[in-house]
């Protein structure tokens, strides 16, 4: 069996130095997380959709959550103000790879792998889960851009990031990054949101990251023709 050669050429920039606080107790009692979790989210996610597959040297420094910080609070300045939380529905310290032969362990681009990063594995609880492993650390990494690696070894079944075991979301924030342009959307969801909302409205905004000028793009959604349902909430 021919074992795909990983590339670990600029592998490091797969992970990142945090510069947020972990999930507050306060927050994660109501099932959301924390303001300064958010930024970090989704300043990650934001990262890995220009960074799959590690080729570029990118550090989650205090620069992105300064301009995240900023744009969010421009926002919050603006005429038509908005703003949201985001529940994380993968970790970003754990992946699950499901192996083909246990001999995946041995193979010496696994072990360089795990070496290299400081990431543990072990196997993951159930036996419903058999050949499933979870590959983790403490600290952050892009997790996304790993299972992709992961994939295209030829003893991997599939790979993916660890769910947080978080469900159902009423809030929702989303970032695109672009010609030095964010786009944020902040969206409302309501209609039996436990089991993950029916109808949605997001309001749109375009930050410029230069001047932090705001403009609002107006709403979007499913639940617009719906607006007689969203409950009323004060910003």
């Amino acid at each position: 069996m021919k074992t795909l050669k990983f590339s670990f050429i600029i592998i490091t920039a797969l992970f990142f130095s945090t510069h947020a606080k972990a999930q507050d107790a306060r927050f994660a009692s109501q099932g959301y997380v924390s303001p300064n979790y958010t930024i970090h989210y989704l300043t990650m996610k934001l990262i890995q959709r220009y960074n799959l597959e590690g080729k570029d040297q990118v550090e989650l420094s205090p620069k992105y959550v300064e301009m995240i910080t900023k744009a969010f609070a421009a926002i919050k300045k603006s005429k038509n103000p908005g703003s949201g939380k985001v529940m994380p529905y993968h970790s970003m310290n754990q992946v699950v790879v499901v192996v083909k032969d246990k001999q995946f362990w041995q193979d010496a681009a696994t072990q360089k792998l795990l070496e290299k990063h400081q990431l543990k594995y072990k196997a993951k609880e159930g036996s419903y889960y058999e050949n499933h492993y979870l590959i983790y650390r403490k600290k952050d990494f892009n997790t996304k851009a790993l299972a992709t690696l992961l994939k295209k070894h030829a003893m991997v079944k599939n790979a993916y990031q660890a769910s947080s075991g978080i469900v159902g979301s009423g809030s929702r924030v989303s970032l695109t990054l672009k010609d030095q342009k964010l786009k944020v959307s902040f969206g409302r969801g309501f209609g039996d949101c436990p089991a993950g909302c029916i109808n949605w409205i997001y309001k749109n905004y375009e930050v410029d990251t230069r001047t932090y000028a705001v403009k609002f793009l107006g709403k979007t959604g499913n639940g617009l023709k719906n607006k007689k349902l969203v409950p009323v909430k004060k910003n």
